[in-house]
């Protein structure tokens, strides 16, 4: 299979998924939770991980160690803050303005990365934004 091809299924996977924590986040049970229940758990999370990073480290001696760390960092910020996206917003919405990551990548990876992009890609970026902010307009 080739990229496209788990690209696709990906894109399905999350979406069912995105539908899954809407049902959740929006149910009356879950406004009753306790963020207190969940900070043992997450502080024992949270060792395990800086363990095996340790660990990680010691094997690559290299500031590639450090990237797993951010990768944790921001994808924990970005899941609680879709979380709180979903609580409030329809999940149509959230979701479609959670797609405009692609073209932020692409600007990152312009900025950061050297990547290079056609006329055709350039425009394929804008009318997303634009077919977006038609959408939440």
């Amino acid at each position: 299979m080739d990229w496209l091809s788990f690209t696709i299924a990906s894109m399905i996977f999350l979406s069912i998924s995105n539908l899954f924590v809407k049902l959740v986040v929006t149910s009356n049970s879950f406004s009753k939770l306790n963020p207190n229940d969940f900070l043992l758990p997450g502080v024992l999370i949270a060792a395990g991980a800086a363990v095996a990073l340790y660990l990680f480290w010691q094997k690559t001696q290299a500031p590639l160690s450090y990237y797993p760390i951010a990768i944790a960092v921001f994808a924990s910020l970005g899941v609680i803050a879709m979380i709180l996206a979903l609580q409030r917003g329809k999940v149509a919405l959230v979701t479609a303005v959670l797609s405009l990551s692609t073209v932020l990548v692409a600007v990152l990876s312009f900025a950061f990365l050297g990547d290079r992009f056609s006329g055709r890609e350039i425009a394929a970026m804008v009318l997303a934004l634009m077919s977006l902010v038609v959408l939440i307009a």
